[in-house]
């Protein structure tokens, strides 16, 4: 039969149909069995085999789980071409209990389940001659299959290990805990009774459950556990919390016995499993020579078209990575939350998730598309990151956002439809190189960020191409912004860096340096703006040289007294509107060039004064200017300006735009 595997991953808004369809129609062809476990404690199974399969997956599930609720993992296995077969350990589900009280949660000896599970794999799976074997486990299913891998390491070919409960998570100092169960352990009354804080079976709203985010499937438990009230089980007594925390901590013990290979999936919203009992089990394997999957670089693929889909339930984060090295290349990952407050995002890349890469995914309609918390040395390249249309912009989150994260990268993916397209605050030693960014408020937006580089990116139609803010020892070069609404290049207390070869075109004001000190602007071109640049607020220390101001409205805009000129060793920028002649053919004109003049500084402090641009009284005040250079204002001069534009990388690259 071929799989839809798509069909997996958009289920929840059918399941409902699917479960009352397919499902239940697989459902009865199951076959039950049962045998007597240690103490004669009967123990039920299932198991769904077709002549056809050679493979066989043996599922061991979580504490008060029976296989009453895995129909739709074996409907899926089976139908990849496995045997599936689930046992309902003692205690629980259709299986025996030891107690007269049947919701409590109880066992003997914690090994009385990893000899069960023994006679289990001696009577179903031994006989059959099947080329290979798997095992998948669940919570305190997890232990037991731990216990008999450590026991039996070549009975399975591999093992999926899903939130193993190789440790119990509880809400108080293991030293309370460790004398509470002891108390207990010598009254029999309250050894074989609940143990704190829990109780009989309640059905419980799906928004306080702890176990699973999906709704659908939570209503089907409850339907399941009101249909057949005998497969309702409630808390723990005391002695299986102690029997529980015990055998995690032999696991951790025989993990070098375990030679199987096993893959170790974590839960990280677990309050039932103590997830750092996960790292102490599998660098116990790693120090035996054998790690888990989980210890490798992980690599979470999809087919090149992109469709496989990841698809989230608009709330929280679509995918979370809290793993070092992890891959994530080729799907589809849609429908974060929106909240920006929690940090929602379609891709989270968590503080442990150091050289993670994200490549070659489309990242659709989420808060942020991928949000870069913490790790170092992330990629994140190839992508299509494209934001939720619906909301306002100041709503959207934005397509990229690294929070102190040295030595990330972000290349060469198309960004549109968020706030920003790339946001970084404190952070160090980033590249962003050769992005493509649209409708977004800004390109980029640099906050508290050094040492790094912003180069070979396109920006069009945004706000503001590139907004560099409260950073220092910057490298800019080669970019380009094209219609920009406010500004193509906004520098605001950026100190210290080198600005060469970029394009502004297009946009109220191509450059916007404001408090910007000690910077190198050198080979770029800014054209068709209402205002060439506009620098104020006393940045000091800037060098301008090379640079081609083209067909703009005003070429600067600079309201201050001081002089600045702006060559450096005795080149300075091409200027559209500059008349000037150059006899010798040096390249450079003849007389220097100023940008503006007396009456463009009353016309800035007093925009009234436009009104009077025609007036005889504004002719002589030029006139006057022109013959006694000595009462111009301070300001901008270009002591060698240049007779021709120099031709940018940027320049060219704009003409293959489309």
């Amino acid at each position: 039969m071929p799989v839809n595997f798509g069909k997996w991953l958009t289920r929840e808004k059918e399941f409902s149909a699917f479960a009352t369809g397919p499902l239940l129609d697989f459902w009865r062809t199951r076959e039950e069995g049962e045998f007597s476990g240690v103490d004669d404690v009967p123990i039920r199974y299932v198991r769904f085999c077709s002549p056809a399969h050679d493979k066989v997956i043996v599922v061991s599930p979580g504490r008060i789980e029976s296989y009453v609720k895995y129909p739709e993992v074996a409907y899926d296995l089976f139908h990849c071409g496995y045997d599936v077969m689930i046992v309902d350990h003692r205690g629980q589900g259709r299986s025996g209990r030891m107690l007269d009280d049947p919701h409590c949660g109880h066992v003997k000896h914690f090994d009385d389940y990893v000899e069960d599970f023994e006679s289990f794999y001696q009577l179903e799976i031994a006989p059959r001659q099947y080329a290979k074997k798997f095992a998948l486990a669940h919570s305190m299913g997890g232990a037991i299959l731990a216990l008999f891998l450590a026991k039996n390491p070549d009975k399975f070919d591999a093992a999926a290990l899903l939130a193993p409960m190789t440790g119990i998570y509880l809400p108080m100092p293991g030293w309370i805990s460790r004398r509470i169960l002891n108390w207990a352990e010598n009254r029999p009354l309250r050894r074989d009774g609940y143990a704190l804080g829990t109780g009989h079976w309640r059905p419980l709203p799906f928004v306080v459950n702890r176990l699973t985010h999906s709704r659908e499937r939570y209503r089907r438990n409850l339907r399941f556990y009101a249909d057949y009230p005998e497969l309702q089980v409630g808390g723990p007594t005391y002695h299986w919390v102690r029997e529980g925390i015990e055998a995690g901590m032999h696991i951790l013990k025989e993990a070098e016995k375990i030679t199987t290979p096993v893959l170790l999936l974590q839960a990280s919203e677990d309050r039932v499993v103590d997830n750092r009992s996960h790292l102490a089990f599998c660098q116990a394997m790693a120090v035996a020579g054998h790690p888990c999957e989980g210890e490798k670089p992980l690599v979470i693929e999809g087919p090149a078209d992109r469709s496989a889909i990841i698809l989230g339930e608009r709330q929280g984060r679509t995918l979370w990575v809290q793993a070092p090295d992890v891959t994530i290349r080729n799907l589809t990952v849609k429908n974060s939350g929106l909240s920006l407050s929690e940090m929602d995002a379609g891709i989270f890349l968590d503080k442990p998730a150091h050289n993670a890469r994200v490549e070659q995914n489309d990242v659709l309609d989420n808060s942020v598309g991928v949000y870069v918390w913490g790790p170092h040395d992330v990629v994140v390249q190839d992508n299509r990151i494209v934001g939720n249309s619906e909301l306002r912009v100041a709503e959207r989150g934005n397509g990229v956002t690294l929070w102190n994260t040295p030595g990330s990268s972000v290349i060469g993916n198309d960004i549109s439809k968020g706030r920003d397209g790339i946001f970084v605050n404190t952070s160090k030693r980033n590249v962003f190189r050769g992005n493509r960014f649209s409708d977004l408020r800004y390109a980029v937006h640099y906050m508290y960020t050094n040492d790094s580089e912003v180069s070979d990116n396109v920006s069009v139609g945004n706000d503001i191409g590139y907004a560099i803010m409260f950073s220092d020892k910057l490298i800019v070069k080669d970019n380009i912004s094209i219609n920009s609404r406010d500004q193509g290049l906004m520098l605001n207390y950026a100190n210290n860096s080198t600005i060469t070869g970029n394009l502004v075109e297009g946009g109220e004001k191509c450059v916007f340096i404001y408090n910007a000190n000690q910077n190198l602007f050198d080979g770029n071109h800014f054209q068709d703006c209402a205002i060439g640049i506009h620098f104020t607020a006393g940045s000091e220390g800037n060098y301008m040289s090379n640079n081609a101001f083209v067909n703009n409205r005003n070429q600067v805009k600079y309201v201050g007294t001081r002089h600045l000129d702006w060559s450096r060793n005795g080149r300075g920028n091409y200027w559209s509107d500059n008349t000037a002649f150059d006899l010798d053919g040096d390249g450079i004109a003849d007389t220097a060039y100023r940008p503006n003049d007396v009456i463009d500084q009353v016309i800035w402090r007093a925009p009234s004064a436009r009104l009077l641009l025609n007036s005889p009284a504004v002719s002589i005040v030029r006139w006057a200017q022109s013959q006694f250079p000595a009462i111009l204002p301070g300001g901008v001069v270009d002591s060698a300006p240049l007779m021709e534009a120099p031709i940018l990388h940027a320049l060219k690259k704009s003409k293959d735009l489309p």
